[in-house]
């Protein structure tokens, strides 16, 4: 009948229409899905102030390099230049937590002794690698025979005495490979020396105790240069206040020996407890500094009566009050007095005030545990790795640099599905 027929045509175009919205609606949520955010590490051109590969040893190696700001950054490498598979992070990370620095140091482990390896540096501006868009390289040595020398270890603390954790040590010994490490949380470190390989021959570097080497020590914000001998840095004549520059060589052994002072600079003498304008609970504050190794000091406080008294620093040129002393409540003034080599006298004072009885006092009052300077006397040259092991991930899917998507984008499947979804509605309301 004329009915039927003209119900039937009615009946086709909206099933194709509402066809047409489902899928307009399928493609819309598959684009959704598809549209998680990804990283695209491109090709950087970006110019290191500084790059190094250090402790460069049979099973491992360490990628220094230097950036301008603060950011964070990890290696990709491998034994071939297309099979940078593996990644390790900065020695100081974590997986789930990486640090913004400027001076960046991975170390790379379970290596293969006398093989080349290849890696890129990645960096939140892009993939770091030489200006040909190669990635760097370098070989590992051949097992060398440990000869018996002693390590090279000392302290790094800060201006205000505190220990200066996660800073980096240098040490270059005549034409060796550089050896470096990250000082610990008491701002100790230990580089061992048996290991010191030629960087043209490829053999064990011969040892001199009157050689000279030079140490490099530094964070983001300081650095140190240190000149000694290598007979003198097992351990270090004393602790390194960062920021400092020092001098342990042959020349000023001899003036040490015969004008004492002779090779200390004025700046060595510091008080490192009590901090300035400290309040501090109970009667007996601690006491404590630097000064020159072996010279006797002046020690007084302006105490009723006043207190006074002589104290010697240790080899290290560190020294602690060891005296029973007992201060009342008030504000109080310690001044320490040296004679330097010119004959000259150098004064350093800090105030500091003791607390009434059951005055609450606020801030670092007392002496943290960190601040204790341990003795290391190593017996033997130890074996341990030059650094703390680094986390190597076991995959380097998320962290391999990936292409970027081309042909049809993302945006032209998401409007296009917006499109057919608008569509289909209207029909389904219509019909």
């Amino acid at each position: 009948m004329y009915s039927d027929l003209y119900l039937k045509s009615k009946v086709k175009p909206s099933l194709i229409l509402i066809t047409t919205a489902i899928l307009g609606v399928t493609l819309f949520a598959v684009t959704l899905i598809q549209l998680k955010p990804t990283t695209s590490i491109r090709a950087s051109k970006i110019i290191l102030k500084r790059h190094e590969v250090v402790n460069r040893l049979a099973q491992q190696a360490s990628i220094y390099w230097q950036t301008d700001a603060a950011e964070t950054g990890w290696v990709v490498y491998g034994d071939a230049p297309e099979n940078l598979v593996n990644t390790a992070l900065d020695d100081r990370d974590l997986e789930m937590k990486r640090n913004k620095v400027k001076n960046h140091f991975v170390t790379l482990q379970n290596l293969t002794s006398g093989k080349t390896y290849y890696y890129k540096i990645i960096s939140p501006s892009g993939l770091i690698s030489q200006n040909t868009g190669a990635p760097f390289s370098f070989k590992t040595v051949k097992n060398p025979i440990s000869s018996s020398v002693k390590p090279a270890y000392g302290k790094v603390l800060l201006s205000n005495g505190s220990p200066s954790e996660n800073t980096l040590v240098f040490l270059k010994y005549k034409s060796g490979y550089p050896l470096a490490t990250i000082t610990k949380v008491t701002g100790e470190w230990l580089i061992p020396l048996q290991y010191v390989v030629d960087q043209k021959t490829g053999e064990l570097v011969g040892f001199n105790q009157k050689d000279a080497l030079a140490i490099e020590i530094f964070n983001d914000e300081a650095m140190s240069k240190i000149d000694a001998l290598l007979s003198r840095v097992n351990p270090l004549p004393q602790s390194v206040v960062l920021g400092k520059d020092y001098n342990f060589s042959e020349q000023n052994d001899v003036l040490a020996a015969t004008t004492s002072s002779s090779f200390y600079t004025r700046d060595q003498v510091e008080i490192y407890l009590p901090k300035e304008g400290a309040i501090i609970p109970g009667t007996m504050p601690l006491v404590k500094g630097s000064s020159f190794p072996g010279i006797p000091m002046k020690l007084e406080i302006n105490s009723l009566p006043i207190f006074s008294t002589t104290v010697t620093p240790d080899q290290k040129g560190e020294w602690k009050l060891t005296n029973p002393l007992f201060l009342g409540p008030g504000k109080y003034v310690l001044t320490i007095r040296v004679i330097d080599s010119s004959k000259k006298e150098i004064v350093k004072k800090r105030n500091f005030s003791i607390a009434k009885s059951g005055e609450q006092v606020l801030g670092d009052a007392t002496e943290s545990a960190n601040l204790v300077t341990p003795t290391i006397v190593p017996t033997e040259a130890p074996t341990v790795a030059l650094t703390t092991p680094t986390k190597v991930a076991t995959t380097a899917s998320i962290l391999t640099p990936t292409t970027p998507v081309t042909g049809i984008s993302n945006y032209t499947f998401l409007m296009g599905s917006i499109a057919f979804l608008i569509i289909g509605a209207a029909v389904m309301i219509i019909f």
